[in-house]
């Protein structure tokens, strides 16, 4: 906290944004982490530099996702929005895609789910054109598919979602509730 404080009184905005940033994500103080985030969006949204248009978009994500936990999805889904353009603008196709994500993630959450699901799905077409097999996005699309009814289709997303996140060993240890979850679905489409 006190290199954020030092470096924001010493007009240092590239120091001061990485400081804030770093409190932020390390606080477990919901409420603080939620001030600073918001403190690092006004930090880099004042500043007219380099250093403030490449932080942006990340401190946006780290705000939607803060905003995302507390329930707060139209505040979530502005942020989203805006970091995805933020991205989209910069020309930088993997992090725009990955605001795509978390747009769409919101839009489910808020019940828009036919909108989630064409994101969804373009986020797929795009990763395969590029070689990529991208679990979340097929996870996503299951529940898309779950949430209109659609249990027979969901399967195989559930599965490629299962195969790929069952490869990575930081999630199977620490996410095994939802692994053996995808796994059911994968068999079932359908929530037992």
């Amino acid at each position: 906290m006190q290199a954020a404080e030092l470096a924001s009184s010493a007009g240092e905005s590239a120091l001061a944004i990485d400081a804030i940033h770093m409190v932020a994500i390390t606080s477990t103080d919901p409420d603080e982490q939620m001030r600073w985030h918001e403190r690092g969006v006004r930090v880099a949204s004042a500043d007219p530099g380099e250093s403030g248009l490449r932080w942006l978009p990340s401190l946006r994500n780290n705000l939607g996702w803060a905003l995302f936990e507390r329930g707060r999805l139209a505040e979530a889904l502005e942020q989203f929005q805006l970091a995805a353009a933020e991205r989209r603008a910069a020309g930088d196709a993997k992090r725009t895609r990955i605001a795509d994500w978390a747009v769409a993630r919101t839009l489910r959450a808020l019940g828009s789910v036919t909108e989630a699901l064409a994101i969804q799905r373009r986020l797929l077409g795009e990763s395969r054109r590029d070689g990529v097999r991208p679990p979340y996005v097929n996870e996503e699309i299951g529940e898309c598919l779950l949430a209109l009814g659609l249990d027979g289709e969901a399967r195989a997303y559930f599965a490629e979602a299962h195969a790929l996140l069952s490869a990575d060993g930081r999630f199977a240890s620490s996410e095994a509730e939802r692994l053996a979850r995808l796994a059911r679905l994968s068999r079932s489409g359908a929530e037992t």
